[in-house]
């Protein structure tokens, strides 16, 4: 996977994720991401449109040596994908079947 420089800042609509400074509003409004989802949002806006394998996310958020199944994968989006707004119509993360995970940003 060829990785894009991972983003200190990102903003779509009302969504404002600071990284560097580990918070996230939406509207303003304080949202309570844990830091694998943080991990998770950043890994995927670094790479907008375009399509990761749960292997990919699985080696890019969780640190080496961890032990985990893909399916964590999906419970992290799952959870994510609760605490986020969508846009026009469209989850920010959408599913990618039978290959994974893609950031959409209009």
């Amino acid at each position: 996977m060829t990785r894009e420089p991972l983003l200190d800042l990102i903003q779509v609509g009302g969504l404002e994720i600071d990284f560097l400074r580990r918070r996230a509003t939406l509207g303003g409004t304080p949202l309570r991401l844990t830091p694998l989802e943080l991990r998770l949002i950043r890994v995927l806006a670094a790479n907008p449109g375009r399509v990761l394998s749960r292997d990919d996310l699985l080696a890019s958020v969780w640190p080496p040596g961890t032990y985990v199944s893909s399916r964590s994968v999906d419970s992290l989006i799952k959870r994510l994908r609760r605490k986020l707004p969508t846009e026009d119509g469209h989850p920010l993360i959408a599913t990618v079947r039978g290959e994974g995970y893609r950031f959409h940003i209009s």
